[in-house]
């Protein structure tokens, strides 16, 4: 009777060791091709056209005043973590500088509605949201500072172009 309890005791032993090392070799093998794997994105392989990017990532809510700014270079801009969001009625590169965009595209977000325009703010949860108050009809959301760390009111597209050169 005693050697039957020692002989289960000594298989659950060996159950459990033998499980026990599995569990630690598959963690080991997933936490090595994890590193491997981030290492790849880092040295920038083939095949990856993600770019560095350098500064704050920001949300950029383009009026009418920005749209028709010249001289700001959008295309160097876009290539940082920057998204553009266009209020409703807002024609911005449309035709010939779409092709210039092409890359980007998916940064350049056009809003139906101020609602679907403060969902993509509140969802993209960016550091920075630059604006033109005076150029937003029915202001900011009271809750908005819950969503973006800070919030950069610029006063005219000037003031917007100084701060993205």
């Amino acid at each position: 009777m005693t050697q039957r309890r020692n002989k289960r005791a000594l298989q659950w032993i060996r159950m459990a060791g033998t499980a026990i090392i599995v569990a630690a070799g598959i963690g080991t093998a997933i936490y090595l091709w994890n590193q491997s794997s981030s290492a790849s994105e880092a040295d920038g392989s083939p095949g990856k056209s993600v770019q560095k990017t350098r500064g704050s990532s920001r949300a950029i809510i383009v009026t009418k005043s920005i749209a028709q700014e010249e001289g700001i270079d959008w295309i160097n801009l876009l290539q940082e973590d920057v998204v553009l969001l266009v209020l409703p009625g807002i024609s911005f590169f449309e035709g010939s500088a779409q092709e210039e965009l092409s890359a980007h595209r998916y940064k350049i977000i056009r809003c139906d509605t101020m609602v679907g325009l403060w969902s993509c703010v509140k969802h993209l949860q960016k550091e920075q949201l630059l604006y033109i108050e005076d150029e937003i009809t029915d202001g900011l959301p009271n809750d908005i500072g819950r969503y973006i760390k800070k919030l950069v009111n610029c006063k005219s597209s000037q003031h917007l172009k100084a701060l993205c050169v």
